[in-house]
């Protein structure tokens, strides 16, 4: 699969339509589902750059479907678009080509601001990040990962261009840092909080500390109520929806 596809599963609770730019991720978080995936079918989750020929094939897909003009497709639920330390210039060419064709354009990283970073979100009409915990575990388990606070900083400037933004708290591994930013002023620049939970796995598998896993029914009813509390617009991801 090299193009344009219909998503299904919680990746459907983000956007409808996705391209895959490039193959595998080079963040190597230690809860990412793809990876863990790709090593129990005993693959590779080595970063292998841009996918053969995806930016041809992707032009004959739009060519083929105009039914796509006006959709919103997002770029990578395998990937990031805005792989750290690697050449991003598929991204800008991918989110031009799909403006070129009417459509409209989603993103969510765990990148850093950089002037192609910058490029790109002329682009793009949608901006997440996401956010899972706070500076030492996000050191310890989101692999090659930039900073929250370099994520951060592309949700403000993405909010200075007019984009629709928004936070995906998923997965959580840190309750805390979950509500103190919820409760901080980098919200004023997020237009909606996408609140979720960590999923296929616990938090105890990780740090090896059975006391670490998260009261879920406790943990929703806080967010909601932050959220609430401070008219912050939220949707509740199916995950932790159960938990309601």
């Amino acid at each position: 699969m090299k193009t344009i596809y219909e998503t299904k599963g919680a990746a459907l609770e983000y956007c409808k339509w996705a391209v895959d730019i490039y193959e595998n991720c080079p963040h190597k978080c230690s809860y990412c589902y793809a990876k863990d995936k790709a090593e129990k079918h005993n693959k590779s989750f080595e970063f292998n750059g841009v996918r053969n020929n995806v930016i041809e094939e992707t032009r004959l897909y739009l060519e083929n479907h105009p039914e796509l003009k006006g959709e919103m497709i997002f770029l990578g639920f395998s990937s990031d678009p805005f792989p750290v330390d690697k050449d991003i210039s598929a991204t800008i060419e991918m989110a031009k080509l799909l403006k070129e064709f009417g459509c409209k354009v989603m993103v969510c990283t765990k990148g850093r601001l950089t002037e192609d970073v910058k490029t790109a979100l002329e682009y793009i009409d949608s901006v997440g990040i996401t956010l899972t915990c706070g500076k030492e575990m996000s050191e310890k388990y989101e692999g090659n990962a930039a900073s929250i606070f370099d994520r951060m900083d592309i949700i403000k400037y993405a909010k200075s261009l007019g984009k629709e933004t928004w936070v995906s708290f998923e997965p959580v591994l840190e309750e805390k840092f979950i509500y103190d930013t919820l409760n901080s002023d980098f919200m004023n620049y997020v237009d909606t909080a996408k609140l979720g939970k960590l999923n296929h796995m616990n938090i105890s598998d990780l740090t090896g500390n059975e006391a670490d896993n998260i009261d879920w029914a406790n943990y929703a009813k806080n967010v909601i109520d932050i959220c609430k509390k401070r008219n912050i617009n939220y949707m509740v991801k199916w995950a932790l929806k159960q938990f309601i």
